[in-house]
């Protein structure tokens, strides 16, 4: 009685077909991995434009003689930092190996401390 093993009736080119099927699975593997990393880096460019679009805002308010004293109060203590740290700092950090996050939080502090001399507000 002789055994019978699985591979012995397959048609004699089928080793050729599965290479081909095995390259095409790797090639779309590593495509769809490029994709979601352009993805992840579209995400991150997206965050630090909005961030960034926030702060802009943020600065007019708080460069504006005519602003409401407590609006800018508002932004300088609560908005302004929130977005930084929270928004703009991981989107720079992903996208950018150049930029220390020291360096960011640096920036940060330099900011925060002209506009609190400037408008002489006190954040608690």
């Amino acid at each position: 009685m002789t055994s019978i093993q699985p591979f012995d009736k397959l048609p004699p080119n089928m080793g050729v077909f599965m290479n081909k099927i095995l390259i095409i699975c790797i090639t779309v593997l590593i495509a769809g991995c490029n994709q979601q990393f352009n993805f992840g880096e579209r995400v991150a460019k997206k965050h630090l434009a909005e961030a960034n679009r926030k702060i802009e805002y943020f600065l007019v308010v708080l460069d504006d003689p005519l602003a409401d004293k407590d609006d800018q109060e508002y932004i300088l203590c609560f908005d302004y930092p929130k977005i930084y740290k929270y928004e703009f700092v991981p989107a720079m950090l992903k996208l950018s190996d150049d930029e220390p996050k020291e360096k960011l939080i640096d920036e940060f502090k330099n900011t925060t401390e002209y506009y609190t001399q400037k408008l002489k507000i006190v954040c608690e």
